[in-house]
């Protein structure tokens, strides 16, 4: 189903949503592209880390419709993701996922490892500080009529790529 360049081409109910998952749980993401398959969502990119997810992004022309992003990744994890693509001016919209909503894991990588409330609504309330469009957040595993609720809603705007002036 995925092929070399991490992305999914369903040849089923196409739907032109771009969708950029960053997720360093390679069963959830595989979870997430049959969601998003069901619901018609066929051009998904893959990235398995927060510096990856960065790359794939700026190298992205367009620009992804909607970013579904998981928190607790090693390295750059899903905050600094957020703050990087906000950074850069990011219109498009994000689904914050994650499987630490109300338990962070006890890892002192992560900044939030102390932190007792609902972690999924604080990094909302962070990322919309810092200009982004966040739909919502989702506790994995993802359901299908979640997404399905948060997405549906989302405008298509047809963009044509920038020609590279050389």
């Amino acid at each position: 189903m995925l092929n070399s360049v991490n992305t999914i081409d369903v040849a089923t109910n196409f739907h032109p949503l771009r969708v950029l998952l960053v997720d360093d749980d390679i069963y959830m993401c595989e979870l997430t592209v049959e969601v998003l398959a069901e619901l018609g969502i066929n051009n998904v990119a893959i990235a398995h880390s927060g510096q990856d997810g960065l790359d794939l992004f700026v190298a992205a022309d367009p620009k992804p419709d909607l970013v579904l992003c998981d928190l607790c990744m090693p390295g750059m994890d899903g905050f600094q993701f957020l703050r990087k693509i906000a950074a850069k001016s990011y219109t498009g919209e994000v689904v914050i996922i994650s499987s630490y909503n109300h338990h962070a894991p006890a890892s002192s990588e992560w900044t939030l490892a102390n932190y007792k409330a609902s972690i999924l609504k604080l990094a909302e309330k962070l990322a919309r500080l810092q200009g982004l469009n966040v739909r919502g957040s989702l506790e994995k595993p993802i359901a299908r009529a979640k997404l399905s609720e948060l997405i549906a809603t989302i405008p298509i705007i047809p963009t044509i790529p920038t020609l590279q002036q050389g």
